[in-house]
């Protein structure tokens, strides 16, 4: 049997009446059936000053440089953050250099979270006496989740990655990593066996980053995907009472 491969087609909009129109009109005529049932129109790549790249006036950016000096990670993620649908991009090496920054932010905390539970008896989050820090960051996780399945399934990928990011860095590193080392180089055992937590939420972030923005950043220090999963299962009712309370503070999980 004849099949069509995929149901979304993603294109520039450049080749609409070109090539997508004229797709469309093939497959009603020779299949009876439109090729796919969505289509993803993006803007066209231009250089860091919006002009049009081409061999003539030189202003491309080869990719192979930029992943031999970046790595591909880097690439993808500086193509697709704060993407648009229908709009151009400007780019230049410095979005790649920016990539770049946040992937060894995310390698340096998964290396410190890896590190700090190694010697930790973990037990069933139920079973834990969580503290404010902790049942904000879940309740963040919690939405997170939410937020960046609904973008993707809607095709707002540059959404979905800008608001991985902000939580990844503001929310996650900068806040509740930094609250953590208070427990984590403290004397109260049952404080540190919180930090499981920690290692959930960290769990998360690599498969949202790794199955739905396709990006492969440091797999044996990202730790075992199915591990975070079938703890993130344990907790989801817990997250869900969790993110049903009022919030506390508005930047962090403390009032300044």
């Amino acid at each position: 049997d004849y099949y069509y491969p995929t149901s979304a087609l993603v294109t520039g909009y450049d080749i609409i009446t070109f090539w997508v129109s004229k797709m469309v009109f093939s497959g009603l005529k020779f299949m009876g059936d439109v090729p796919f049932k969505d289509v993803v129109i993006h803007g066209l790549v231009r250089d860091i000053h919006g002009i049009k790249m081409s061999k003539h006036l030189g202003n491309g950016v080869d990719p192979i440089d930029m992943i031999n000096k970046y790595g591909a990670d880097a690439l993808r993620l500086s193509l697709i953050n704060g993407m648009s649908m229908g709009t151009d991009i400007k780019y230049g090496e410095e979005k790649a250099k920016e990539a770049k920054i946040f992937i060894n932010k995310l390698y340096n905390a998964s290396k410190f979270v890896l590190q700090n539970i190694k010697d930790i008896k973990l037990k069933d989050i139920t079973k834990l006496n969580l503290q404010e820090k902790d049942k904000w960051i879940l309740s963040e996780l919690d939405k997170l989740i939410k937020s960046v399945n609904k973008n993707i399934d809607k095709y707002a990928l540059g959404v979905a990655t800008s608001n991985l990011i902000e939580f990844t860095v503001s929310k996650f590193c900068d806040w509740y990593i930094e609250l953590s080392k208070v427990d984590l180089y403290g004397n109260d055992e049952e404080k540190k066996e919180v930090m499981k937590g920690l290692k959930s939420a960290s769990g998360y972030i690599r498969h949202l980053l790794a199955e739905r923005i396709n990006l492969r950043i440091t797999p044996e220090l990202m730790f075992r995907l199915d591990d975070s999963v079938e703890y993130g299962i344990k907790m989801s009712k817990l997250i869900e009472q969790i993110s049903n309370e009022p919030p506390v503070g508005e930047g962090g999980p403390y009032e300044e």
